[in-house]
């Protein structure tokens, strides 16, 4: 396709898409969000010069630039695409730059992450955000990071909210408990640091469910240099430095799921170009998942992928506790299926962008769907949604995007709050207009 992620339009702030859609189209997605801002983090850590090519071009990645760059990080663009970067590591060790306050926006990888790092630092880090960041959890990295020696603490609501303020006090490492059930990026990001500390870590890791992406993270460690193995209670990390390496991000198979969602419910048939090396990404799995809806998914040699949506969507009981993020899409496609899905393994979503689980049901109750959760679960008596509403994202990306699949399949609907999309998929809009999808946009 001829868009690249530096011609997208500005993301609208709400979009009306007034007819049911069917087509086939071939298009490609950003870099993954997971692995960009990860190669940065451990690249500003390394031992020399790193380069990241076909990066993510979205506010979270920029968020995270910014942060490193804060905290004295040299991060160069190779050319004006924003997807190609040099950056020079530290050893290890940030630099002196005296206090300074970092804005992750929305970003929670970049609140969570940039806590951990900042560690590292002689100097006082303040990290905070936009409201809706402001109300995300962090109590559990802040007490696992305390307990290796770091000077850290919330000041949000709360000791476990931010704004966190970190200390210049470089922790000394050691044995850890870390309590993942709300977030793996708690242990993600105290993993990523613990290179750096006096004795670096044994973390121990309770209730990670969602492990895809602590298993990315360790695997990227891992192919940097940093001696450490997988332990039944979580991970032991020797102290060194990160390798410096010239990584390719491959394209966001979650940016990519949201597209193929579109064509499980509206029949359609899309193929996604850029997925090599995309595996090791946890929502990779959302393949099966569309095959149990009754899609047809083909896998090809060069790493594109292919979804051709069924004429009837079946029910599923699905278990998306590796996969929450896929939350969105499976609801919305229960819900255009005819009979009862339940989707469980997904309690974790309550502390992502929004409530996900109550947003969910809020939103198919208004359409006419019967819609209920517990704890864990949602379960979704799927039929014809009616039409002529407006949808709420609430600020969620997510939300977003699975809600325009939705309104492609029933037609005259309206997203609201649109441009949420920016945060990791900017584009997103501007691929379906290329995928001939009529659309009405309200500028933000």
């Amino acid at each position: 396709m001829s868009l690249t992620p530096n011609t997208f339009a500005p993301a609208p702030a709400r979009v009306a898409l007034p007819e049911r859609w069917s087509g086939a189209g071939t298009v490609a997605v950003p870099g993954s969000k997971s692995q960009t801002n990860r190669v940065l983090v451990l690249s500003a850590l390394a031992d020399g010069t790193s380069t990241v090519t076909d990066a993510m071009v979205a506010d979270d990645s920029r968020q995270m630039i910014g942060a490193l760059r804060t905290l004295g990080i040299t991060v160069e663009p190779l050319d004006d695409t924003a997807r190609n970067w040099r950056i020079v590591g530290c050893g290890g060790e940030l630099p002196d730059v005296g206090d300074v306050v970092i804005n992750a926006g929305l970003a929670g990888t970049v609140m969570r992450f940039v806590t951990a790092i900042a560690t590292l630092a002689g100097h006082a880090t303040t990290v905070t955000g936009r409201p809706p960041l402001l109300a995300r959890p962090v109590g559990e990295l802040l007490r696992g990071l305390s307990a290796v020696g770091a000077d850290v603490r919330g000041t949000g609501d709360g000791y476990g909210f931010p704004p966190v303020v970190v200390g210049g006090a470089r922790p000394r490492g050691g044995a850890v408990t870390v309590d993942a059930r709300r977030s793996s990026q708690f242990a993600s990001a105290l993993a990523a640091a613990s290179p750096g500390f006096e004795r670096g870590v044994d973390l121990h890791v309770n209730g990670l469910e969602a492990s895809g992406y602590f298993d990315l993270t360790v695997e990227l460690m891992r192919r940097r240099g940093i001696q450490l193995e997988r332990t039944p209670e979580g991970l032991q990390v020797e102290p060194g430095v990160y390798r410096a390496l010239d990584d390719r991000v491959p394209g966001d198979i979650s940016s990519a799921s949201h597209l193929l969602t579109v064509a499980a419910a509206t029949a359609s048939t899309i193929t996604v170009t850029n997925l090599r090396g995309s595996e090791l990404q946890p929502d990779f799995a959302i393949l099966s998942t569309l095959e149990a809806f009754g899609c047809t998914v083909e896998r090809n040699a060069d790493g594109a992928i292919t979804v051709a949506g069924p004429e009837h969507l079946s029910p599923v009981d699905v278990d998306l506790t590796s996969t929450p993020d896929q939350l969105p899409n499976v609801a919305v496609l229960a819900a255009l299926a005819d009979g009862r899905s339940v989707i469980s393994g997904v309690g974790i979503t309550r502390f992502h962008e929004t409530d996900r689980m109550r947003a969910i049901e809020t939103e198919l109750t208004r359409l006419g769907i019967a819609t209920s959760s517990t704890r864990d679960t949602v379960t979704i008596d799927g039929g014809n949604p009616r039409t002529g509403l407006v949808l709420s994202t609430y600020h969620d990306h997510r939300l977003g995007m699975a809600f325009a699949a939705l309104a492609l399949a029933i037609g005259d609907t309206v997203v609201d709050g649109a441009d949420c999309v920016a945060k990791t998929f900017p584009g997103f809009w501007d691929v379906l207009e290329f995928l001939s999808v009529p659309m009405t946009r309200t500028p933000a």
